[in-house]
């Protein structure tokens, strides 16, 4: 799906176009997160194996994926894209996505605090991997290693349906690879926001379910 999605990019003008801080020398497009996402939903749910945590996961990376194509589109304020991740913290761990760090006998506060430290990491882990997408193949390439390695614990820990998830990011990083980060020529296509966001939230998620 790659290649089609830039081609859509081009068709809608949604391109990163060149400045003095960027070192692209070509207007690139962007929106190769939608190739990644798609492919992503594609193989969860033909699995057909629907929990209320994967629904609501798949529903916000939904919801910081379309936010994401406006972004790439036409730029959304800050603060704006931050209450919407916000909200999509929100929405998993009320399906139940939250760390277990500090213990239950702490009452109120050790769950106000675990609370608090899945918001802080979910956001985090999201905006460091939109961050991290500033080199071709970096965001892509890290996600992929981070998928490979969440998989492997979680098969290792016996939670194979958190290992295929993890496995799931893994195939949609590697099919984008190939045109973003290439050893003969700049890159085809760029994640965009749409695909950064959208890799560290499911990485982050799928974190949260792996810790013990």
């Amino acid at each position: 799906l790659t290649p089609q999605v830039a081609r859509l990019a081009r068709r809608l003008n949604i391109l990163d176009v060149p400045d003095a801080r960027k070192q692209h020398g070509q207007a690139t497009p962007l929106l190769g997160g939608t190739a990644v996402f798609i492919g992503l939903v594609t193989a969860l749910t033909a699995n057909g194996i629907l929990t209320a945590e994967l629904i609501a996961i798949l529903t916000a990376a939904m919801v910081l994926f379309v936010t994401g194509v406006f972004d790439d589109w036409r730029e959304v304020p800050a603060g704006l894209k931050l209450f919407i991740q916000l909200a999509c913290a929100a929405m998993v761990m009320t399906a139940g996505v939250v760390l277990h760090v500090l213990p239950d006998d702490w009452g109120i506060w050790g769950r106000l605090g675990n609370l608090l430290l899945t918001v802080a990491w979910i956001v985090g882990i999201t905006n460091a991997m939109n961050f991290f997408d500033g080199m071709d193949g970096l965001a892509a390439g890290l996600g992929a290693i981070i998928a490979f390695l969440l998989g492997l614990v979680a098969f290792q820990t016996r939670q194979p349906f958190l290992g295929w998830f993890a496995l799931a990011v893994l195939g949609g990083c590697l099919g984008f690879l190939p045109f973003n980060l290439r050893r003969n020529g700049p890159a085809l296509v760029f994640l965009g926001d749409a695909g950064s966001t959208v890799i560290g939230f499911v990485l982050a998620c799928i974190a949260v379910g792996v810790a013990p």
